[in-house]
């Protein structure tokens, strides 16, 4: 199971020599950042910005906007940096780089892995021009996974047509903290999964943008999103710090590489306890970003949100008048459908100035050709690891080679079967004179169904440290 799909090319700027000669104009700012637009001063940065990454490779989606609606576009990175010219380049270089090397404008969006209501799916693949979503996808399978413990949706549109998102906070389980950890591989945080479902979901909302502005004069378009938070049934649980972690790094994510994507947030039957988990959740946000947030009571529920939301777009269970079929926010996925996958995950303590060999006979090969996936991650500092392919024929004397990985923290890949047999691991500590190293490494059969996850790869290759914003 991969995210393979053919990739969309990265588009270039547009036209060079029209670029040397573009000046920013208000136009499109108003209504947007303040009623009088920017201000000299910072449209002079919107035209420093645009001459310093104007050559920068783009995703498709920037591209079209670095085309369309330039001022507004390259604005929202430096209101999303404080209009630090320096800081706004560095972010739009990074969520330019980001978007490309994990293609997620290359992988279809629809049917989308997450719940959509209120919207022409075939209308949205066609639009969207990359054909159906491929079945298989590492996204969907986890996305079934979250959905046992997570419900939310988007759903319709604002009264401004911007795309809304309903969450039901009140429906998260903390279950879903389980399935995470069940599912991401050694050394990985479990907000790895929700991550992986949540670039989707964001890249389902661009589309939804971009399909609601075709045809809409530049001044006419909306270029963010608004969301329900609802929370109904909300406890004290929810505030355990592994669930938090989940939320914490999307949160993360989206500051450093999507700016200024947020309307504005509805927080709706909040209960007294909600201000404390604000009061957490605000330490993760700018100030721009905390004046989005309004809050609602539950008696202020129906009567707040019909002030922004047509009454035919807000959900029953909110006071409106709709009822989609299946639910305006779905149901969670029965547990009981979706199971979990074995994990095959082992452990070894490699003392200092030694070396130790595992044969992975938990995950054997009948047949050559036969494919076997391995991860191997050290806890702390280093080791050199190597793998080899071991037939059941090889005797006690038996010197296959050997493929280095070199002194690392971690190493991944694919070894092809020549017959029956097991992958042999040999994490070697010899170089270290004092540590003992902790080694976490799994090994499965590629296409075996119970496993499903495994062997899968990291989708972003960083740190939750290192996918936080630079100071």
């Amino acid at each position: 199971m991969s995210d393979s799909a053919t990739p969309g090319k990265a588009t270039p700027t547009a036209d060079a020599a029209a670029a040397a000669e573009w000046v920013p104009t208000n136009d499109e700012m108003r209504g947007f950042h303040e009623a009088e637009g920017l201000s000299e001063e910072e449209l002079a940065k919107v035209a420093e910005v645009w001459d310093r990454v104007k050559a920068v490779e783009m995703p498709p989606s920037y591209a079209e906007l670095a085309r369309t609606s330039r001022t507004l576009f390259i604005a929202k990175f430096l209101i999303a940096r404080q209009w630090d010219v320096d800081a706004a380049v560095d972010m739009f270089t990074s969520s330019c780089e980001f978007k490309i090397v994990h293609q997620l404008e290359a992988i279809p969006s629809f049917p989308a892995a997450i719940p959509v209501r209120g919207y022409d799916e075939a209308a949205l693949q066609e639009f969207e021009g990359l054909g159906p979503r491929p079945e298989g996808l590492r996204t969907d399978y986890y996305a079934r996974h979250v959905y046992t413990g997570a419900e939310n949706a988007w759903h319709k549109w604002d009264k401004d047509g911007r795309p809304l998102l309903f969450e039901v906070i009140g429906g998260v389980r903390n279950e879903l903290v389980t399935r995470c950890q069940a599912l991401v591989p050694p050394g990985r945080p479990p907000s790895d999964i929700t991550l992986d479902v949540h670039l989707h979901a964001n890249e389902v909302g661009r589309v939804l943008l971009a399909y609601k502005n075709q045809g809409k004069p530049v001044a006419e378009q909306q270029h963010q999103v608004s969301v329900v938070f609802d929370c109904s049934g909300l406890g004290m649980r929810h505030t355990a710090d592994p669930l938090i972690q989940l939320l914490k790094r999307n949160s993360t994510v989206d500051k450093r590489f999507f700016p200024e994507g947020l309307h504005r947030a509805y927080v709706v039957n909040a209960p007294t306890m909600v201000t404390v988990i604000w009061a957490v959740v605000k330490l993760w946000l700018e100030p721009r970003q905390i004046e989005k947030v309004k809050f609602f009571k539950p008696h202020q529920t129906a009567e707040g949100l019909r002030e922004f939301i047509d009454e035919e777009h807000i959900p029953a269970f909110l006071g409106g008048k709709c009822e989609c079929k299946g639910g305006c926010v779905g149901t969670p996925i029965d547990e009981a459908t979706v199971p979990l996958p074995v994990d095959h995950t082992r452990e070894s303590v490699v003392a200092n100035r030694a070396k130790e060999t595992v044969i992975a006979d938990w995950a054997k090969a009948t047949a050559a050709g036969d494919k076997l996936s391995f991860q191997i991650y050290v806890a702390q500092y280093h080791c050199v690891l190597r793998t080899r392919f071991r037939p059941d024929d090889a005797g006690e004397d038996w010197d296959g080679e050997w493929t280095d990985h070199g002194k690392t923290a971690a190493c991944d890949g694919v070894v092809e079967a020549t017959g029956p047999g097991a992958l042999e691991l040999e994490l070697d500590n010899l170089h270290s004179m004092l540590r003992s190293k902790t080694v976490l490494y799994r090994v499965h059969k590629v296409g075996d169904p119970e496993n499903k996850c495994d062997g899968l790869p990291n989708l972003f290759g960083m740190s939750p440290e290192e996918d936080a914003p630079k100071k």
